[in-house]
């Protein structure tokens, strides 16, 4: 092992272990890198603290362990798994998917409920995080900022499983049912205390043709309205778009 700048080079793979709550592997991407690195070796090191747990670069130790290249590595001490995050939010490397399953993987219970919500209902990460925080509204960045700071809270699963339930039980009338904007008028609809979705369910059994994929949430409530009152002389609602 030889010292280069503060950048050692090895061809030692076992001297390396995984920090526990990273993300994993991806092998899709896994295999994109290994195709690069075997066109042109680029000897871009890894990062480790002292135990040689590896903190940015676990695909590419695994791309080049594969391709029996050596490892280039800079070890830093102290470094953690906020320091995988902070580096991995800088980079925009992480997706949702890898935060909740690195939060998933070192235990944390919110995160575990999430992604069993999550796989249960078929929504998508947003989706998802929208109905498990009962927020009403469009969403922000604040959101996706607690989500990958390790600070996701879920204000009810019982009322999340509860609108999931209502929202999908529109599937058999639209396929449209887990596009963002169409949850986001629905979760205002069932906000409302006049609003009665068994009425607009059945309405749609009728008239499924008039629900139509639309690009905003005000234009899914102006026909969820239009839908709703039809053929209503009284108890008509009204909602705010």
């Amino acid at each position: 092992m030889n010292l280069i700048n503060q950048v050692y080079e090895t061809t030692d793979y076992h001297l390396f272990k995984f920090i526990d709550g990273n993300r994993n592997i991806n092998p899709r991407q896994l295999d994109r890198l290994k195709e690069s690195i075997a066109e042109d070796y680029i000897q871009v090191p890894i990062i480790v603290n002292e135990k040689y747990e590896i903190i940015d670069g676990q695909h590419r130790y695994h791309a080049l362990k594969s391709l029996k290249k050596p490892i280039y590595f800079i070890k830093v001490d102290g470094l953690g798994m906020p320091e995988v995050h902070r580096l991995n939010t800088i980079n925009k490397n992480w997706t949702l998917e890898d935060y909740m399953n690195s939060y998933c993987n070192k235990g944390l219970p919110e995160y575990i409920q999430y992604r069993d919500f999550k796989n249960r209902y078929g929504f998508n990460h947003n989706e998802s995080i929208l109905l498990l925080k009962g927020y009403h509204g469009q969403p922000g960045t604040k959101n996706h900022d607690e989500f990958k700071q390790g600070k996701f809270k879920i204000k009810s699963l019982e009322y999340a499983e509860h609108n999931a339930q209502i929202i999908l039980s529109y599937e058999k009338y639209y396929n449209g049912v887990r596009k963002r904007s169409f949850v986001l008028a629905m979760m205002d609809c069932l906000k409302l205390k006049d609003f009665k979705h068994k009425t607009l369910l059945k309405k749609m059994s009728y008239q499924s043709a008039k629900m139509l994929h639309q690009s905003c949430k005000e234009d899914y409530l102006r026909n969820i309205e239009k839908i709703y009152n039809f053929n209503t002389k009284n108890k008509k609602i009204r909602l705010n778009y």
